[in-house]
């Protein structure tokens, strides 16, 4: 039996195409300024779609933009020819096929404009494409649009740069003047003949540095060294015979050993597991991309990109030098302070976590350079896992003040235990048995580290029964515990908006600010001189802090939806016709970064005068 004749007519897209395109006029901005055109009101339909040209000689660059009042799913398929009078169908090189709901921004500079600019919006008979469940609309159903065709400006970079530069001259400026004024005061000190014994130097004053040329640092410790030992020696040889009280009371003060040996920080093992985990993160989830990133798995601010060189939004990219202006100050900061007087008196310096802290700051704006290339969830996994470092070295150098030498084989351990647990979670975050293990893991590792700080090294309840501040840390304690239990729950098990790949930056943060408020707050409590140049730079972080979260909260993109979502999301520069509110959250964080690693660096910067052991340790 011969098979039925099939009445479906096909039709040749291409054919179809280059009829519309001769249908419709031909538009041109004008030549006075401003050189605008506008579309207002325009109808399309899954059966209607609607095709314009855009002649564009004598234009540097165009930015389109259309707006629609609904979440309707359409898609612009954009293309250009060198002839006016060409159906855009032999020549026609197609440059841009972006699908969206409410918004769609796009900026074509000349080297990728076209004589004459072919766009052509369809409208899908669903909104499954952009991310919506709707049935299927009715041919008579269409999308409102309104089109904006303007000439965009050349980029000028110099009052950018100069705006950013300016930002960050006041913390710097002053920190400087504080080092040197250290360095000066310290010298002074020296030439009269001041000893460290407790007495002739108050502890309400703070005490600098010794400059390398007074007094070599390899030699200063090796002598410290040798002091230390025999008191040390003396010690063990009277802890025998010493009466119960004072045993008692040496234990509310320091219940660990001082260590003054010099350490290779070299962190070489460190970076290794810092730059391979993230690597290894995104191998794993590449297949969840194509061979090609296109504009739909790039989530861009178009209504504030600035596309220079192969960078599609460039101002993302260059706003993260605010890190590296924080790292490099740091680091001189750090150097300017690096040599104890005495190491047997104040708190211990762990000069080397400070190196690494500033050194992580530097790696967070490289790696925040490359995610913006091309921000999606897969990418995002290249920069937070410095962020989680950050937090964990600035933990270490608190806990380190009061307690030991932190050494490299400790931090390392730290560090990479925690970038394990990201790398884990971010490889296998689409199963979702892991938000459970999440929640578990998470706990467990806070719990413990919680254990660790208030129970000493060899998790003894000696060691909390015999403190002073017994009764604060506790109720510090249990309040941490309850928070990060919260806060992880409500970011995994009731939450669609988080992912899960950022549940532990988030808890890094979170505990990294706990744990900084809970020294402060024991510092006060012992009655203890808190440093007033580092309690003015941890007061002006804080306000920093809060400005930068207000930027990132003002959502302009999401990876978590879908590209025609967030492209509904985007919003025009604000300031500078340059900076949208994530590169304010870019600046306004590496200057809150740099004011509170300072504050934390000269915290206990007014302790230098009282003997190491004589310290509380909390």
């Amino acid at each position: 039996m011969n098979a039925k004749k099939s009445n479906t007519v096909h039709i040749d897209s291409d054919w179809f195409f280059s009829s519309i395109i001769l249908l419709t006029p031909c538009f041109r901005l004008p030549s006075s300024y401003p050189r605008e055109k506008f579309l207002v009101n325009q109808r399309v339909g899954y059966v209607r779609p609607k095709s314009y040209r855009l002649l564009t000689t004598g234009t540097a660059a165009v930015r389109v933009l259309i707006e629609s009042g609904d979440d309707i799913c359409a898609k612009l398929t954009l293309s250009g020819t060198q002839d006016e009078h060409d159906d855009g169908v032999q020549n026609r090189q197609y440059h841009q096929i972006m699908e969206f709901t409410r918004r769609l921004d796009l900026v074509l500079y000349r080297e990728k404009l076209e004589e004459v600019m072919l766009m052509h919006i369809d409208v899908y008979p669903d909104d499954t494409r952009c991310g919506s469940e709707t049935s299927a609309r009715t041919p008579s159903q269409v999308k409102l649009l309104n089109i904006t065709w303007s000439a965009a400006d050349e980029v000028e970079l110099l009052l950018p740069v100069s705006i950013l530069t300016s930002g960050f001259l006041l913390p710097i400026v002053c920190a400087l003047a504080y080092a040197t004024m250290n360095r000066s005061r310290r010298r002074l000190e020296l030439v009269g003949g001041t000893d460290f014994d407790g007495v002739s130097s108050p502890p309400s004053e703070p005490i600098g540095y010794l400059t390398d040329g007074m007094i070599s640092t390899e030699q200063q410790e090796n002598v410290n060294a040798g002091i230390l030992l025999q008191q040390q020696l003396v010690e063990d040889a009277t802890s025998s015979s010493a009466p119960p009280e004072e045993v008692g009371r040496q234990a509310k003060t320091r219940d660990v050993s001082v260590s003054c040996e010099r350490q290779d920080w070299s962190w070489a093992s460190t970076q290794f597991a810092v730059i391979l985990l993230p690597i290894l993160s995104l191998i794993f989830s590449i297949n969840m991309l194509d061979h090609e990133w296109a504009n739909d798995q790039c989530f861009h601010n178009y209504a504030c990109s600035v596309p220079v060189w192969i960078f599609t939004s460039f101002n993302h990219v260059f706003s993260n030098i605010g890190y590296i202006i924080s790292s490099v100050f740091f680091l001189v900061f750090v150097r300017l302070r690096k040599s104890k007087p005495t190491a047997e008196h104040g708190a211990y310096a762990n000069d080397g976590l400070e190196v690494s802290m500033g050194l992580s700051l530097m790696c967070e704006a490289l790696a925040s350079s490359i995610y913006h290339i091309c921000p999606n969830s897969v990418t995002y996994n290249l920069d937070t896992p410095f962020i989680e470092v950050s937090c964990v070295l600035l933990m270490l150098k608190l806990y380190g003040n009061r307690r030991m030498t932190i050494s490299p084989q400790f931090a390392n351990v730290a560090v990479t235990s925690v970038l394990t647990l990201d790398s884990i979670i971010t490889m296998s975050s689409q199963v979702s048995v892991v938000r459970g293990l999440v929640v578990a893991v998470l706990n467990i590792a806070t719990i413990f580290g919680i254990c660790l700080l208030l129970l000493g090294p060899h998790l003894s309840p000696d060691f909390l029964k015999s403190s002073s501040t017994r009764r604060p840390s506790i109720f510090s304690a249990v309040g941490a515990i309850m928070a990060n239990a919260v806060v992880t729950m409500a970011l995994i098990l009731h939450s669609s908006r988080i992912e899960t790949t950022q549940v532990v930056t988030v808890l890094c943060i979170l505990n990294t600010f706990l744990f900084l408020g809970y020294y402060i707050v024991l510092k006060c409590w012992n009655a203890e001189k808190w440093c007033k140049f580092s309690s003015r730079c941890i007061c002006a972080s804080v306000l920093l802090w809060a400005a930068a979260l207000f930027f990132f909260l003002k959502e302009e993109t999401d990876w978590a939806l879908t590209a025609a979502q967030s492209r509904a999301l985007n919003r025009p520069c604000v300031l500078l016709n340059f900076f949208d509110y994530h590169d304010l959250w870019h600046i306004s964080s590496a200057l809150a970064s740099l004011v509170l690693l300072i504050g934390v660096s000269s915290l206990d910067d007014d302790l230098c005068a009282i003997p190491t052991r004589e310290l509380s340790v909390f």
